[in-house]
């Protein structure tokens, strides 16, 4: 017998080839993202309408692959932990209610899934957390949408069906409960087919997005039979009992007309636009009926008992959006005139041509209307800007009050405490010249011609004060210019200190003008020859008080007239000191500040004839000199010392025949050559710390202080940084106020037409009701500013307690027949929406009770309607 052994060489292979369709692929992609973020098995059973007022939805997300195509899964749920046992969740009183529920209801809602517990509850109804939420009534859930809205994205039904058949499969295989939504189309359609599986249940979600719709499903009436269908055309059951309603009616309304108001003149073109945009505040009245049973409601295409005053919940919101916000918008484009660095001389634009010579004329005239000595404050920009939320009734401070606002005049400590922060900037008092300046070229901002115009009509008219020797008003007891101010204030304060300089001068001379001193003068030499003691005084102003000559006891010492010292600007100041800079340290610098100190001692030895350096240090620096010792400090002792050197060079000259310290001629013709000679560049830049000031001033200053409550201090703080950040690039400061400044406008516009919107006299019968009114303003605008999602379906409002019944209620409403009310008579809703609830036995008779939900809004081209339906899944 042969044995066969088996070659060694032969190989034997079987290739086991497992096909796997791309279907397998997608599923076995979703059920990793499930597997990844934990949610394999049964979900807790907890309810949503227990989830507290500030809930939010967390969101976490895995990146799936298939084929070409980038999926991402999403998963939406509560920010808030979910308890395991709906008891741990229930106070006293739910503890006693539930109790009370009947064995037998607890036990037909005891197959109820994790979602059908969601979408059998009202708590979702008009969710604004997110539309899923309002749209089929669920908490958690996953999402599955392209990663690339383009090239991603699931277009087709072919392609839905084939995404939708693998979420059915992943469900099913990893046991997970959550509804597993799947997007379809365009994003913003916001098409979500979805789907739900456990072992007791099955749920389906379907959308529809219409422009058109047919007329009978746009009522209730018609929405229930649709879902009554729906249902029936999968059981042919009775209804197990009558469906239930949540309803939400929105009414919109725009603030009424005013008749425009006649407005001469181009400068007023601003104001003019601001007043012409009408209907910028939109209000919105929500009215809901929430849970109510279909045989209380009767709504169909001819008839609806569905009226405003018969809902018990009331919610107020606004939309406000000002077509123009003239302070943003003058302070911006005086922005743009500061760095525009071709910026013409104003002299150039204030030569016309000659066919425009009346142009010319006329426009002066305006400018000399507009005297520096008015007191009428009806043409300046403030009060004309916020004219359009004033009535007889209510008035918004203009700017002539402003001069009033302290930060002590006011009990309102956020008030204050802006204030106190504007009381920093470097600007220019609200009443003062150049502030007034400042409000008139607001008006004219967007032309440069007409900002020539009046800035050369305005120099023309310091000029003429300035030759004919007439102060500037206001400005009578400035003694110098203040380096707290603005450069373009301090300018002017020194023109008014060189005008008052000229006006003492020649006073002076009129009042030396006798013979016995032109005597003194003329002998000048000879005098400085014998002895000093014999000289004749002159250029004295007092006595001070009973000291005497230190050598001379039985003679008094004389306060000499002095010349004024030098006021400087800033500018001067800076200029002075990089001088000084320039200069090698010791003799030089020293002399360069001995000039006011030398005409200090001519003067004194004038008025004093036969003193010494010590009868001067006792007058001039008191601190120096010890009467009860006699002796002066150790600085004075100094040998040779600068004090001592200036004295031995003075010689006894009055003030009027020295030289002047200060040439106030060659000064003033500075500064006006300055001003005749700036391009539109620099006028802007002058006006630009007075602008915003002004401007932060009539801000905060609103009714109520609601600029104050939106951190109206942040504002100030910012105002005043700008106005004392002289080396800023770009005026970056400047910009990072203006974008605070454009948002408190809106918000003080916007505060006003809600004002005059609610404020009917007619209604008010109590004080109270008028700080109802206010309250109810400000929680408005609050709402308005809080952050939502863009694409939010629904927004909530502002509540109002009592509904029809509450006061306002006639004042929105009117008679509720549309007379003096806001709402116009049977008017129609802008947006209705529909949460329809039905629960029954599906999809046999012999099925156990299984929750039903419809979801609908029905606007103007702009129809949806979402169902979520459950199938039992054992008792089929």
């Amino acid at each position: 017998k042969m044995e066969i052994f088996p070659n060694d060489d032969d190989v034997f292979e079987i290739d086991d080839f497992t096909v796997v369709s791309p279907l397998e692929t997608l599923v076995s992609a979703i059920e990793v993202a499930i597997h990844d973020m934990n949610l394999e098995g049964s979900r807790t059973n907890y309810d949503v309408a227990k989830l507290p007022r500030d809930w939010e939805l967390e969101m976490s997300e895995r990146r799936i692959v298939y084929e070409s195509n980038s999926f991402l899964v999403r998963w939406f749920r509560p920010n808030v932990e979910v308890a395991e046992d709906l008891s741990e969740m229930k106070d006293d009183e739910d503890e006693y209610e539930m109790r009370n529920e009947s064995e037998e209801e607890k036990k037909n809602l005891a197959h109820y899934c994790s979602a059908a517990h969601q979408i059998s509850v009202p708590s979702l109804d008009f969710s604004t957390k997110n539309n899923l939420c309002a749209m089929y009534g669920v908490a958690e859930f996953l999402v599955l949408l392209g990663e690339h809205t383009t090239n991603d994205r699931i277009a087709t039904i072919e392609q839905k069906d084939f995404v939708m058949s693998a979420v059915r499969c992943a469900l099913n295989n990893t046991n997970c409960e959550l509804p597993f939504f799947v997007l379809c189309g365009a994003p913003d359609r916001e098409l979500y087919f979805g789907s739900a599986e456990c072992r007791t249940q099955t749920m389906s979600f379907l959308p529809a997005h219409l422009h058109q719709i047919s007329p009978r499903h746009t009522n209730l009436t018609g929405l229930i039979a649709l879902m009554k269908e729906k249902v029936r055309s999968r059981a042919s059951v009775v209804d197990f009992e009558e469906v239930r309603a949540s309803i939400r009616f929105e009414y919109h309304f725009q603030e009424p007309d005013r008749p425009r108001k006649t407005i001469y003149g181009d400068e007023k073109k601003l104001i003019r636009d601001c007043r012409d945009c009408r209907h910028a505040l939109e209000l919105t009245l929500v009215c809901l009926w929430p849970h109510l049973p279909e045989t209380r409601i009767h709504e169909n295409e001819s008839f609806s008992n569905l009226e405003p005053a018969d809902s018990c919940h009331w919610e107020i919101f606004a939309n406000f959006l000002p077509r123009h916000q003239p302070f943003a918008h003058i302070l911006k484009t005086a922005l743009a005139h500061c760095l525009n660095e071709s910026s013409p001389p104003a002299k150039e634009l204030f030569t016309l041509p000659p066919t425009e010579e009346a142009a010319v004329k006329e426009a002066t005239k305006l400018m000399d209307q507009i005297s520096l000595k008015t007191e009428d404050w009806s043409n300046l920009l403030g009060g004309e800007v916020l004219s359009e939320v004033t009535d007889e009734d209510r008035r918004y401070p203009s700017w002539s009050t402003l001069a009033a606002l302290q930060s002590n005049s006011t009990t309102d400590p956020r008030l204050a405490k802006c204030l106190d922060e504007l009381r920093h900037s470097k600007v220019a008092a609200p009443r003062s010249i150049a502030a007034r300046l400042a409000v008139q070229m607001s008006h004219v901002i967007e032309d440069e011609s007409d900002i020539a115009v009046k800035w050369i009509s305005f120099v023309r008219l310091l000029r003429q004060h300035w030759e004919n020797n007439q102060q500037l008003p206001g400005l009578a007891s400035v003694g110098a210019p203040n380096l707290g101010s603005c450069i373009f204030n301090q300018k002017l304060e020194m023109l008014q200190c060189c005008i008052k300089a000229r006006l003492q001068r020649m006073a002076y001379y009129d009042n030396h003008t006798n013979e016995e001193f032109f005597d003194a003068e003329e002998n000048l030499e000879d005098s400085a020859e014998s002895k000093d003691a014999d000289r004749s005084p002159c250029g004295r102003e007092k006595k001070l008080g009973e000291t005497r000559l230190h050598h001379r006891p039985e003679v008094p010492l004389y306060v000499p007239e002095t010349q004024m010292p030098c006021p400087m600007t800033e500018d001067m100041v800076a200029a002075h000191a990089e001088h000084l800079s320039t200069l090698k340290e010791g003799a030089e610098r020293t002399e360069a500040q001995l000039g006011l100190l030398r005409s200090d001692m001519q003067a004194f030895k004038a008025a004093n004839p036969g003193c010494d350096i010590v009868d001067f240090i006792r007058w001039h620096s008191p601190k120096d000199f010890d009467e009860e010792t006699g002796e002066l400090s150790d600085r004075m002792r100094i040998v040779d010392n600068a004090w001592e050197r200036c004295w031995k060079e003075a010689s006894p000259l009055p003030a009027i025949h020295q030289q002047p310290h200060f040439n106030e001629a060659t000064v003033a013709e500075g500064i006006l050559s300055l001003f005749e000679h700036a391009t539109i560049a620099q006028v802007c830049d002058w006006l630009l710390p007075i602008l915003f000031h002004q401007t932060t001033l009539q801000l905060i200053n609103e009714d109520d202080a609601v600029i104050v409550e939106a951190e109206g201090a942040l504002m100030s703080s910012l105002v005043c940084r700008a106005t004392r950040d002289n080396n800023q690039p770009a005026k970056q400061s400047y910009y990072q106020a203006l974008h605070h400044i454009r948002k408190y406008e809106r918000l003080a516009h916007f505060h006003g037409h809600l004002w005059k919107t609610f404020w009917r006299q007619q209604f008010l019968k109590k004080k109270k009701e008028e700080d109802e009114i206010r309250r109810l303003v400000k929680a408005i605008i609050k709402e308005s500013d809080e952050d939502r999602p863009l694409d939010a379906m629904f927004r909530t409002g502002v509540l109002l307690p009592g509904a029809a019944s509450h006061f306002l209620g006639e004042i929105i409403a009117g008679d509720f027949q549309g007379q003096n009310g806001l709402l116009h008579k049977n008017q129609a809703p802008a947006r209705k929406s529909y949460v329809l609830y039905w629960n029954a036995p599906v999809p046999s008779a012999s099925s156990r009770i299984q929750p039903q939900r419809i979801f609908a809004n029905i606007e103007y081209e702009n129809h949806r309607i979402c169902s979520a339906t459950t199938n039992d899944a054992v008792f089929m």
